[in-house]
C-alpha cells in the first residue's frame, strides 16, 4: 500500500523507492544524482531509480552548499526598472556577485554562455531568488537579469 497507515515506521528510502519503481514502471521513479559541474543547471541528473545503483560522491564545487536546492527548468528573463530586476516588484539585491566565466565549452548537450555574475535577491513576495546577470562580450549589448531558482 503507499498509504501512510499502511507502512512500517522505521521504512528504508531505498525500500519505498524500489515499491514505487515495481508499480509504477521502471522509468517512472526517477532519483536525483549529483554531478562534479561547476555550473549549477548541470550539477544535478535526473535518473531512473532502477539504473541508478549506489550514489557516488561526486567533488562540489565550494559555492555548492549556497545554491539552492530548487532550480528553474529554464532560467527566466526579468524585466529592468530604473537599472534594478524585477520579479513581482523590485528585487533587493543582497552579497557580493559570484562569477563563473565560460563554462561549457566541451559539453555539446549544455547551454553555453560566457560570463554571469549570481546574486541572491530578496523579494516581498516570493522571498529569497537566486539570480545571475548574464555579462555580455564587449561591445554586445546590455547585461541581462534572469531569474533561476528560489529557497524554500
Amino acid at each position: 500500500s503507499l498509504l501512510p497507515e499502511d507502512q512500517a515506521k522505521g521504512e528504508r528510502l531505498h525500500e519505498l523507492v524500489e515499491r514505487l519503481d515495481a508499480r509504477l514502471g521502471a522509468d517512472r521513479v526517477l532519483v536525483p544524482r549529483l554531478v562534479a559541474d561547476h555550473r549549477p543547471e548541470c550539477m544535478q541528473r535526473w535518473v531512473p531509480a532502477h539504473a541508478a545503483g549506489a550514489p557516488g560522491a561526486p567533488t562540489l564545487p565550494a559555492n555548492a552548499a549556497l545554491q539552492p536546492a530548487w532550480l528553474l527548468r529554464e532560467p527566466l528573463p526579468l524585466a529592468m526598472d530604473a537599472g534594478q530586476p524585477v520579479f513581482h516588484g523590485r528585487l533587493q539585491l543582497l552579497a557580493r556577485p559570484h562569477r563563473l566565466d565560460g563554462a561549457g565549452w566541451w559539453d555539446l548537450g549544455a547551454p553555453k554562455f560566457d560570463s554571469r555574475d549570481y546574486r541572491l535577491a530578496f523579494s516581498e513576495s516570493w522571498g529569497l531568488l537566486w539570480l545571475y546577470q548574464e555579462l555580455p562580450r564587449s561591445g554586445q549589448g546590455e547585461p541581462r537579469w534572469f531569474l533561476q531558482g528560489a529557497y524554500a
